[in-house]
């Protein structure tokens, strides 16, 4: 398990994660937003392209593996 330290001056709480592929083969390194009170996850547009997610036509989402850190992830153009 990975800790991270955040800091009480900060206005926003940032933590690394990845997005994988829809074949689970490639994955991308990104930086998220923690909102505890958060109903959805929000990834610009240009890295679920480069991964082959196509959010104009619609995509199934399949998780990959544990840790499940996201239960739904909806895509919006």
């Amino acid at each position: 398990m990975k800790i991270t330290r955040f800091s009480p001056d900060s206005d926003l709480i940032i933590v690394d994660g990845r997005v994988w592929s829809p074949e689970c083969r490639h994955r991308r390194p990104v930086r998220l937003v923690l909102d505890t009170g958060a109903a959805t996850t929000v990834v610009v547009p240009e890295v679920v392209d480069e991964l082959g997610y196509s959010p104009r036509d619609g995509e199934a989402i399949t998780v990959c593996a544990p840790p499940l850190v996201a239960n739904r992830v909806t895509f919006s153009g």
